[in-house]
């Protein structure tokens, strides 16, 4: 498996082709071997998935200093918000079907996103907007950038605070399906717990495999969140660690991006903000890629 990671030059490309010309003699890292609307909706069909062990040391993030080779792939999506703003060429703001969702108590909107200094911030403020009491922002491909099959890969760093929910995941381009793909999803009430899922199935017979893992507190720091697709599995890494692994009803319709910062309300999963939660409250987003076979 690969945690690919920013150079400190982001002169990605260069550096892959330069490394993968040696990767069989100093790159030791490598993947996992193999040898509604869209709206995504609760599951109603319990499924029993099989999660990775816990790892028996606890991983650190470092900050990286080379973007390691990926023999065998190519670099299909990337941005590493470098530019003053975001890019309208790959990325919509707010959700594919609106700027609100459900139960929960943000509207999305674009306002709340700011790029500047190799970062895509996503700040959740307490600003009443669009007839809700919480501003937010999201961002997605939907139209723009659709793949099946590959590793995908975030860098962040979450924030905490109860009512908060951060999350990047991939949803299906083919209408009245439940295949949603949650790469990462952590609640800020308890910000060292992540969650891996999948769902599947149709809108009227809807299932999901739900997997979780602990770490260090995600809102101190920057951490990597991927999972590697391919048609047999799905493998979910945190910090180049596998998390959580399935096996059976592995999606194979193209899926198109989403990552977005949530402020929930009463009724949804991550419950309301309380007294102690802080806005404005940010999520800070470092690169964002996909890699595929070539």
């Amino acid at each position: 498996m690969i945690s690919v990671q920013r150079g400190v030059t982001r002169r990605f490309v260069l550096v892959a082709i330069v490394l993968a010309a040696v990767a069989s003699t100093t790159i030791g890292c490598t993947l996992a071997t193999r040898n509604s609307s869209q709206q995504p909706g609760d599951a109603t069909t319990t499924v029993i998935a099989t999660a990775s062990p816990e790892p028996t040391a606890t991983p650190v993030a470092l900050e990286p200093t080379s973007t390691p080779s990926m023999p065998g792939y190519r670099l299909a999506f990337n941005d590493e918000f470098i530019g003053p703003k975001l890019d309208p060429k790959i990325w919509n703001t707010g959700l594919p079907w609106g700027n609100t969702n459900r139960d929960e108590e943000q509207y999305y909107t674009p306002l709340a996103l700011n790029q500047g200094g190799g970062l895509l911030t996503i700040t959740a403020s307490e600003q009443p907007t669009g007839g809700k009491p919480f501003s937010s922002g999201a961002i997605n491909s939907s139209g723009l950038f659709a793949f099946t099959y590959g590793y995908t890969e975030i860098r962040a760093q979450v924030p905490a605070g109860a009512g908060l929910w951060t999350a990047f995941w991939m949803l299906s381009t083919v209408p009245g399906t439940n295949q949603e793909t949650d790469v990462m999803e952590i609640l800020g009430a308890d910000p060292s717990k992540g969650y891996a899922v999948l769902h599947f199935g149709t809108e009227a017979n809807k299932g999901k495999w739900v997997g979780t893992y602990r770490d260090p507190d995600f809102s101190t720091g920057f951490h990597t969140f991927a999972i590697d697709w391919e048609p047999e599995y799905l493998v979910w890494y945190v910090d180049g660690v596998e998390r959580y692994r399935v096996v059976q009803n592995v999606p194979s319709q193209p899926m198109y991006l989403i990552t977005n910062l949530t402020v929930g309300g009463p009724k949804s999963w991550s419950g309301a903000p309380d007294r102690y939660t802080v806005f404005p409250a940010q999520y800070k987003i470092d690169y964002v890629r996909v890699f595929q076979r070539n």
